[in-house]
């Protein structure tokens, strides 16, 4: 994994290239191991690159890398997995390699193969920037999943780029001016879709696109064109396969996706968290390799959060070599002012510090992870896929004043009243239950459904931190007329909708940023069997009614994963990655909560509404409400802004 930069202009030119050495610092985590950088004055280019050498650590493998036939250069971002056939493709062709990189695999294949027909057949996450010196262009490119981040910026017909967009804003000094359009994305969602970003000038390049730049032959002006590269999911070509099928070419799909993961020159592991989707990459990955598998889980003090045992046990019976890190509040307050060093831009999501944590702490022993990231959306996991279309029928089945009327009285209970109750019927049932946060989750449905007109705007609400961010912004700030606050639904088949949806926006803008900026913070290179290319397009084929059944997602993994484990060992209800963040703000961070939302900050920068903010922070102090969902944004805005305000 690495971390690529460049310019390809006159504008700055001179200055950019006299700071290339301290643009590349920038990038530097990303790739720790080397360095290196392709300078056309000629043409007014400029290629960087910093290297974290994964396959081929030689020099073989450094970057920016010539093509064998001196025709295109490249830096590269990611893993191609199907690397190793297309070699053998190649060198059948009379193509042959002074070492063994994927990158130098990748060059070679677009060099005789050509752009598309390459992004076609390749395996894998990635971006990357080609210089063709034949017609002077540069096209850079992103994955389909957008695993990797790549950021843009066109001034002055003038083409920057950066895997980092602090390169953009600091380095190159591309204006920083907010876009209030994405601070109130931001707000809603916890992170700004693509291909928006919080500034104006600077967007992100979209999943499974690339952009071709040219200049003209004096260098004055330029012409550029956005090419989408892959095919579209489409949910009308349904597999007709039974249930038993669907689930052995599931599984075959998946082991060869994690088997072509496997192949690494440095030390391996697997994040496991005790779930379905990291306890069948653990025993699909333990049971091709003949070596323990490293694997890891974090554990924090509060049980309710803890799933550390339940990954011990999985590890124990499958006999691989397991660490389990312990995360203490005192540990997230040493993390948690680096969040806007980590992540550059606006990001919100909770899970971000334990992913930090282990990230850091799992470098120390390899520098390459597998994740079950992908397997919620693809497979339906997430409550939202199994409960909220039958919640939404039952709704429309009752008078609206009453169901309003019961809504706001479960509101009106206090979280913790729900939790004790249900911990009660949770001791009476000899089946157990473990009921995890039902009072936050009861509160967040009232209210999703007492500002919903239609499915759509339930689905919406359900997956926003705040429904309406005009609730707590400046209206003369902001503006949210170019803001979607509902999704496209097509067709009335609301579980293959709001999957496909959580794939488009929730797992590429959030769950896949989290990992590549905490992992890459550390130089550990973080891989997701479940995105294979020919895996996730038969997934997306397998009618819904065999993956969702009897209030239960992923029905095809968990029978898979019963192959390797025994149901007790994983057959909990969903918790994710999360962090007792409530008790925490509440807590170890109140101090840190209040020096940064303080009135006198939050007024002068001119973005909330203090008096709503003061509010919503005295309801989740004195514990009536748990509001950390609206709390955490605007800390974690803050926190950024007073770190990069200098450059707005």
């Amino acid at each position: 994994m690495c971390g690529l930069l460049g310019f390809y202009g006159k504008y700055n030119f001179t200055k950019n290239l006299k700071d290339i050495d301290s643009s590349l610092k920038t990038i530097k985590n990303r790739g720790p191991d080397d360095s290196g950088k392709f300078i056309d004055t000629n043409n007014y280019l400029v290629l960087g690159h910093t290297r974290l050498s994964i396959i081929d650590i030689s020099n073989n493998g450094s970057q920016p890398m010539i093509s064998f036939d001196e025709q295109l250069v490249i830096v590269f971002n990611g893993e191609i997995y199907n690397y190793i056939d297309l070699r053998k493709e190649l060198k059948n062709n009379h193509i042959f390699f002074k070492g063994h990189s994927d990158t130098e695999t990748l060059l070679g294949y677009i060099a005789f193969f050509g752009l598309e027909k390459t992004l076609k057949k390749i395996k894998g996450m990635f971006v990357f920037c080609l210089w063709n010196k034949k017609d002077n262009s540069i096209t850079i490119v992103r994955d389909s999943f957008g695993e990797k981040p790549l950021y843009y910026s066109i001034i002055n017909n003038t083409l920057f780029f950066s895997s980092d967009i602090i390169t953009l804003f600091k380095s190159f000094t591309i204006p920083a001016e907010i876009d209030a359009n994405s601070l109130s994305l931001f707000l809603k969602y916890g992170y700004i879709n693509e291909p928006n970003t919080i500034f104006k000038k600077i967007n992100k390049l979209k999943s499974g696109n690339y952009l071709t730049f040219k200049l003209n032959n004096n260098k004055n002006d330029s012409i550029y064109s956005i090419k989408k590269w892959n095919n579209e999911i489409n949910f009308d070509e349904k597999n007709d396969y039974d249930e038993n099928t669907n689930i052995n070419n599931i599984e075959n799909l998946l082991y060869k996706s994690i088997e072509s993961q496997l192949i690494s020159d440095v030390p391996l592991g697997v994040l496991l968290s005790g779930g379905i989707d990291s306890s069948l990459i653990t025993s699909i990955s333990q049971n091709i390799s003949k070596q323990k598998i490293k694997t890891f889980t974090v554990a924090f003090e509060d049980n309710q959060f803890n799933e550390s045992l339940k990954a011990r046990k999985i590890a124990d019976y499958l006999d691989t070599d397991h660490t389990s890190l312990l995360l203490l509040p005192n540990e997230a307050l040493d993390i948690i002012p680096k969040l806007s060093e980590i992540y550059t831009e606006p990001f919100a999501d909770s899970s971000q510090v334990p992913q930090v944590m282990l990230s850091k702490h799992v470098k120390q022993k390899v520098s390459v992870v597998l994740s079950g990231d992908g397997a919620d959306e693809l497979f339906g996991g997430y409550n939202r896929h199994i409960f909220a279309e039958k919640y939404w029928s039952i709704y429309n089945s009752f008078p609206k004043y009453l169901i309003v009327i019961i809504l706001k009285i479960f509101k009106n209970i206090p979280v913790i009243y729900w939790d004790l109750f249900f911990n009660f019927l949770n001791k009476l049932k000899k089946n157990n239950l473990n009921f995890i946060q039902i009072g936050d989750k009861i509160h967040k449905f009232a209210d999703s459904i007492l500002y919903s007109n239609n499915f759509e705007s339930l689905y919406d609400n359900l997956t926003s931190y705040w429904i309406n961010p005009k609730d707590i912004t400046k209206h003369d700030f902001f503006n949210d007329n170019n803001l979607s606050n509902y999704p496209n639904f097509i067709s009335n088949d609301f579980k293959n909708q709001m999957m496909l949806i959580d794939t488009n926006k929730y797992l590429k803008n959030d769950i896949l940023c989290k990992t590549d900026r905490a992992s890459m913070y550390y130089g550990l290179e973080s891989r997701a069997p479940f995105l294979d290319k020919d895996l996730s397009n038969y997934a997306f084929s397998i009618p819904n009614k065999q993956n969702i059944k009897k209030n239960k997602g992923k029905i095809i993994l968990r029978k898979i994963l019963n192959k390797y484990l025994p149901k007790e060992y994983y057959d909990y209800p969903k918790q994710g990655f999360s962090i007792p963040l409530a008790s925490w703000i509440r807590g170890p961070l109140k101090s840190l909560t209040l020096d940064t939302l303080n009135s006198k900050d939050i007024n002068s920068n001119g973005f909330f509404n203090n008096e709503v903010l003061n509010q919503n922070l005295n309801l989740h102090f004195l514990g009536k409400q748990n509001l950390q969902n609206r709390i955490w944004p605007i800390l974690i805005f803050q926190l950024w802004f007073n770190k990069y305000k200098k450059y707005f």
